[in-house]
């Protein structure tokens, strides 16, 4: 790509470093080679560094890119990878063109890894068509579509009628689509709305992965669309998110709608692959914030129950792996959980664990190097 060295200098002046190329999320491992968008919504993290109204910036090469990822502590063959959360992949032919060279390099090196792209942009028919080339060379994709009806004043630059079209599209192509049903707040949570939402989505995609708002310390005080939050900064801050009381009351009091529900994204996506999210199987979140088909919860409790128990080597091997150094007094393992003891874990190094080791990990401590709050360090929604 043209101007990256330029680009870089200017990331850096701006403190954004080349190392947040390479992210483990609690979903999966993100690629973050291009940053910026100009889709201004008013949720967005990007906010912080006015990177929601910035034209993308390239950092790197698409071919350095896929080095880099393959060269990551957190890689495996088989972990699902994310490409450019940190702007919209379909925002513009120049984005699409750079996924497209991404898509190549990871083709032409027979990388076998569940692909995910998020957007919340039109995707043209033509690569609509690419993508389908793609799967149908064996590779697993799956297309997330954000739409949450929230208003154009927080989405100035959204066309929701074309996301819709992308429903339609690529449900017509057979590519695997999750609806990402966030940030679910005040103003796209009336019953009615959300039952119009779901009657549209379940006829296009797998699952909904329902979300209220995450906010971080440093752009809080940009939320200005729910001043209600601002008595309470404490509270949101440690929250796995914010949820207006008439969504959760929906959602988990009486809830009767034939669409797959997710809180847990890492449920979504692999029942959505056609895999059991056995890790979670038994938590808080499997029994309380998931409504996942009936024959996927007996796929996991099969699992569950049939799995042997992890040897301390094998949790060992994979914390060297990341770069930790622990004993085997420091870890217990009982069926799917394995507690560790002693070690500052990050919530990146905690799901990385969680896919690497198909179970719940428990850490005892937990440092403050997270991208979000999640269940992974104990976080729970907060309802308002």
């Amino acid at each position: 790509m043209k101007s990256i060295d330029t680009c870089f200098r200017k990331l850096k002046e701006e403190g954004l470093k080349k190392n947040n190329v390479v992210q483990m999320h609690t979903t999966w491992l993100a690629l973050n080679s291009v940053v910026g968008c100009t889709n201004g919504c008013k949720y967005c993290f990007l906010q912080s560094t006015n990177k929601n109204i910035s034209e993308p910036i390239y950092l790197e090469s698409s071919k350095k890119a896929i080095e880099d990822l393959i060269n990551s502590k957190y890689y495996l063959k088989d972990i699902p990878v994310c490409l450019l959360p940190n702007t919209d992949v379909f925002l513009n032919n120049k984005n699409m063109e750079y996924v497209k060279e991404l898509l190549y390099e990871i083709d032409k090196r027979n990388l076998k890894n569940p692909i995910i792209l998020v957007t919340k942009c039109y995707i043209p028919e033509n690569f609509i068509k690419f993508l389908k080339q793609f799967k149908d060379k064996g590779h697993d994709i799956v297309i997330y579509l954000s739409l949450s009806g929230l208003p154009q004043k927080l989405e100035p630059n959204v066309n929701h009628k074309l996301i819709r079209k992308n429903f339609v599209n690529l449900h017509k192509n057979g590519i695997d689509v999750i609806h990402y049903y966030r940030p679910i707040t005040p103003l796209n949570s009336k019953r009615e709305e959300m039952t119009k939402m779901l009657d549209f989505v379940f006829k296009y995609s797998n699952a909904s992965v329902i979300g209220g708002l995450k906010i971080k310390k440093d752009y809080f005080d940009l939320i200005k669309f729910w001043p209600e939050l601002f008595n309470m900064k404490e509270q949101c801050l440690i929250a796995d998110a914010i949820w207006p009381k008439e969504a959760y009351d929906f959602f988990y009091n009486d809830y009767n709608h034939k669409q797959k529900i997710y809180q847990t994204n890492y449920c979504a996506l692999m029942q959505t692959l056609n895999k059991t999210a056995v890790s979670y199987y038994g938590t808080n979140e499997c029994i309380n914030y998931n409504i996942c088909p009936k024959e996927q919860r007996e796929k996991c409790k099969e699992e569950f129950e049939n799995s042997k128990i992890k040897e301390k080597e094998k949790v060992i091997k994979q914390l060297e792996k990341i770069g930790y150094n622990v004993k085997e007094e420091n870890i217990t393992i009982e069926k799917n959980k394995i507690k560790i003891y002693e070690i500052n874990l990050s919530i990146g190094d905690i799901a990385y664990l969680t896919f690497a080791l198909n179970s719940n990990i428990i850490s005892e401590k937990s440092n403050n190097n997270y991208y979000w709050n999640s269940p992974l360090n104990g976080a729970k929604p907060l309802v308002i």
